[in-house]
C-alpha cells in the first residue's frame, strides 16, 4: 500500500504536507503527518496518511525532525 501511495505521489505535480500533534494517554507527544495531492489516476484531491511519529521534543525543531523522518 505504501509503495502505491509513493508511486502516485511521485507522479503528482504538486503536493502539500499537513501535520497535527496530540498527546496520548501515556503523555507521549505524537505527530500525525499527511500528504495531500491530486491523484494522477483519478484527478481527484487525495489525502493520505504518511506516518505517525513520536516527538523527541515538542518544539519547532522536534516537529520538523518528525516531519522529515515521516516523509522518508
Amino acid at each position: 500500500m505504501l509503495n502505491d501511495i509513493n508511486e502516485r505521489l511521485s507522479r503528482a505535480r504538486y503536493f502539500s504536507v499537513l501535520s497535527d500533534s496530540s498527546t496520548d494517554c501515556s503523555t507521549t507527544d505524537q505527530e500525525c503527518i499527511l500528504v495531500r495531492f491530486v491523484d494522477p489516476d483519478t484527478n481527484e484531491p487525495t489525502t493520505e496518511l504518511a506516518s505517525i511519529q513520536s516527538l523527541e521534543t515538542p518544539n519547532a525543531d522536534g516537529i520538523t525532525a518528525a516531519i522529515k523522518s515521516g516523509l522518508k
